[in-house]
């Protein structure tokens, strides 16, 4: 049969069918202020991928919307710059060690900025961009980290159960190399040890030093959640938090490295921020589009380029091409029966080359 939009089915269970229509609504009863911050995040190590755009233009979308329909509300974007991902790792005597993106230079941070300019020109929506030095010095986050240190023996079955341990990176000042699965960290009161495999034992204060701290993926998800959580209820603060991400990180992943370890450590989960999940960009086969395949592997080399990233995406279509993905978001926004699912390459092929291509 040949494909035209009537053939575009959409989920009807699940998240689908409970807010199918009432999803902003849901949204804007949970929000404890009327000042929104939504964070959004990414490893600036590469052009941004399609999915990255996905995820970024619909974190746009639902600002803009919700600040429409209720104009009371004050919204905005915080991108949450990873730069401590890794730029380069290394083996030296059986153990990972990485140099960070801030270490080695942030060569694509400006592909991102040009990204989140044009978003918000076009939403007409700010932004701001934090690096994780600058999270790790925001007001709430020395409690939690000091928590999660000193009981990390609750949270390492969620939040490494291959290894059972407390996976916090602290870097050479020297070199900055740093123990990417942290095999070699001490913990004494509130120093942090590690070895440099050139410059030997190294220390880090955090309770005076917390910005020199860097997390792998889950542990870093819960000190941000749980701070966003302290800072949405905390009555001397004028914003609360939205988390928007994309849908590969929800399910299991959420239930058992997010709320299951919060929980452990006594926080009281039915406080956390909404996480709002953008739909997963599958490939053919059904899995992600998944930039590191793109990036190291040279994947994809079929795709149309601009399905790729978005210095492709303008290069065939301008920012037509971006502002043609934005209608698509906001139309998802708007009918939230069609966010609570995937979608492939091809039916991002399709609706581009017939809108955009006649």
């Amino acid at each position: 049969m040949e494909k035209d939009e009537s053939t575009i089915y959409h989920p009807i269970g699940a998240g689908s069918n409970v807010y199918k229509t009432n999803l902003l609504e849901y949204i804007y009863s949970q929000l404890p202020k009327d000042k929104v911050k939504i964070s959004i995040g990414a490893q600036p190590n590469s052009v941004p991928h399609f999915g990255t755009l996905v995820v970024f233009s619909t974190a746009f979308s639902l600002a803009k919307i919700l600040k429409k329909k209720y104009p009371e509300i004050s919204s905005s974007i915080l991108f949450e710059m990873v730069d401590t991902a890794p730029a380069t790792v290394e083996i030296i005597d059986n153990i990972e060690y990485q140099k960070s993106l801030k270490y080695d230079g942030l060569t694509f941070l400006p592909v991102y900025e040009e990204l989140l300019n044009n978003l918000g020109k076009y939403h007409k929506i700010p932004f701001e961009i934090r690096s994780q030095e600058a999270f790790n010095k925001s007001s709430c986050v020395h409690d939690i980290i000091n928590n999660v240190i000193m009981n990390h023996e609750k949270t390492d079955m969620f939040l490494a159960p291959d290894t059972q341990n407390l996976r916090i990176r602290i870097a050479c000042p020297k070199c900055g190399r740093s123990d990417k699965k942290a095999k070699n960290l001490k913990i004494q009161k509130h120093t942090l040890f590690s070895v440099c495999p050139f410059h030997g034992e190294f220390s880090v204060d955090y309770s005076t030093s917390p910005q020199l701290l860097e997390y792998n993926t889950p542990l870093r998800n819960l000190i941000r959640q749980l701070l966003y959580m302290q800072e949405s209820i905390d009555s001397t603060i004028d914003y609360c938090w939205i988390r928007l991400t994309g849908s590969d990180y929800a399910g299991f992943y959420q239930e058992q490295t997010l709320y299951k370890a919060a929980a452990a450590l006594g926080y009281s989960i039915k406080h956390l921020p909404i996480i709002v999940y953008a739909p997963l960009v599958t490939d053919w086969s059904g899995a992600k589009l998944s930039k590191s395949l793109y990036v190291k592997k040279n994947a994809y080399k079929d795709l149309p380029k601009y399905l790729l990233d978005y210095n492709s995406l303008i290069d065939v279509f301008g920012l037509e091409g971006l502002h043609f993905l934005a209608q698509i978001t906001d139309d998802w926004i708007n009918n939230p029966y069609k966010l609570f699912r995937s979608y492939s390459v091809d039916y991002f092929k399709y609706i581009f080359e017939n809108k955009l291509r006649g």
